[in-house]
Formats: C-alpha cells, sequence, structure tokens
C-alpha cells in the first residue's frame, strides 16, 4: 500500500507539474489582465476549494467508470493531479511575477525571444533559491 500511494503520488506530481507550471507562465507572461485571465483564476481559485472527497467522486465517474481506466495508478494519478493544480498555479504564478520586468527587457533586447527570455532568464530567477543562468559562474 506504501508503494502504489508513492506511485499515486509521483503521477499525480509529474501530470500537473507541467500543466501548472504552462498555466502559469501564460497566466503572468502571456496574458493581459482580460476575461480568458480572469475565467482561468476563477478556475483555479474554485479548484482550491473544493473537498477532496468530490475530487474522489469526480475521478472514480470520469477515469474508473466513464474512461474505462479502471482502479489503476494512472486513474489516481489523474485524480490527484487535478486536485494539486491550483496548489502548483497560484505560487508559480506570483513567483514568476516577482521577477522585476528589466531582466525580460533585457534579454529581449540582446537578441533572445520572449520564450527565451523567459526559459533562461525568468525561470531561473523565479525558482526557489535560483539565479539565471549567467550567473552560475
Amino acid at each position: 500500500m506504501i508503494i502504489g500511494t508513492l506511485y499515486v503520488t509521483a503521477a499525480g506530481v509529474l501530470l500537473a507539474t507541467p500543466v501548472g507550471l504552462g498555466a502559469a507562465i501564460y497566466l503572468a507572461e502571456y496574458t493581459a489582465e482580460g476575461r480568458v485571465s480572469r475565467i482561468i483564476r476563477s478556475g483555479t481559485e474554485s479548484l482550491a476549494g473544493v473537498p477532496s472527497i468530490i475530487f474522489g467522486l469526480f475521478g472514480f465517474a470520469v477515469f474508473v467508470t466513464t474512461l474505462g481506466l479502471g482502479w489503476s495508478i494512472l486513474s489516481g494519478g489523474l485524480t490527484l493531479s487535478a486536485m494539486i493544480l491550483p496548489t502548483i498555479i497560484r505560487p508559480a504564478e506570483e513567483a514568476l511575477r516577482v521577477v522585476p520586468r528589466a531582466f525580460r527587457h533585457v534579454a529581449q533586447s540582446l537578441g533572445a525571444s520572449k520564450w527565451d527570455a523567459i526559459r533562461t532568464v525568468v525561470l531561473p530567477v523565479a525558482a526557489p533559491g535560483g539565479r539565471p543562468v549567467w550567473c552560475w559562474a
């Protein structure tokens, strides 16, 4: 049971991390404060307030019954990833917003594309204890 719990937890984190970071990057870097970003933030806030038993029932109804995945690590991991998405999105978005705009502008003025500036400067600075790649000497 302990090993199964570790597998489900690992599957949930591995499935939720790229989606959560992608959503945080999209919200912090690519959208203006508009209708789409408000809808995404509202959905994230709503997911954060849902009790875990409701997530479990949703996972059972959708992944186990409807999609036919059965009682598996994948169905548990998908359910857990939906549960932890708000925990990943909100702090990651705030960490990205704290990085000074000057870092982005300097990287882009040196010829980096917007994605290159985000990938090589903003994400490393936003990471806990992070510094940009050019400071790793």
